[in-house]
């Protein structure tokens, strides 16, 4: 576990403007996350290729969701248990005052911003397989972690121009610290 989390290093001072479950979650610590969340994904070829070759998870409504948080010296490795799908497993590390992220063959490059208490990711760089996306697709990726009702709240949305709606998941999370032996429990 790091002094300063990986987020508190990006946003810096914006930091301690977030709010409550959004620092817990965001403050450095390994955890396990546990609520629901809604997956929905795009009907083209192209959409259903890009979310099989990434593994994003099958739609699902209201449907259970746990996220495993694990913090190391090297960055965090986020792995989403949607459903019966199996885990989406994502690498998150600092480089260049940017949030790096790898999702299978993608490399998605975030700048962190504070709004109203909750972290939009606003997306730099986008590559496949190390190719470069056009630069009109960093618009079509929305992403933002908030609080609403004391629970951590996340919505993820990717609608890329030719191809429509890739794949949107949004919930909510119970948030907690693990503890020694490594489990927590909502």
């Amino acid at each position: 576990m790091n002094a300063a989390g990986l987020f508190q290093r990006l946003l810096g001072t914006q930091y301690e403007r977030l709010a409550p479950r959004v620092r817990q979650v965001h403050g450095g610590a390994s955890q396990r996350l546990r609520g629901t969340a809604t997956v929905t994904r795009g009907d083209a070829v192209v959409a259903r290729l890009i979310c099989r070759a990434a593994g994003l998870p099958a739609p699902q409504r209201d449907g259970p969701v746990r996220i495993d948080l694990d913090v190391a010296v090297h960055g965090e490795t986020w792995t989403r248990h949607f459903g019966a799908s199996r885990p989406m497993r994502s690498h998150l590390q600092a480089r260049d005052a940017l949030l790096v992220e790898r999702l299978g063959p993608l490399r998605l490059r975030f700048r962190l911003r504070e709004s109203g208490g909750a972290v939009d990711w606003q997306l730099q760089a986008l590559s496949v397989l190390g190719i470069p996306a056009p630069r009109r697709w960093l618009t079509m990726v929305k992403a933002r972690s908030a609080e609403s009702a004391g629970r951590y709240t996340f919505d993820v949305q990717v609608v890329l121009p030719l191809i429509g709606h890739v794949i949107g998941y949004q919930g909510s999370v119970s948030a907690g610290a693990l503890s020694s032996d490594c489990v927590w429990i909502e």
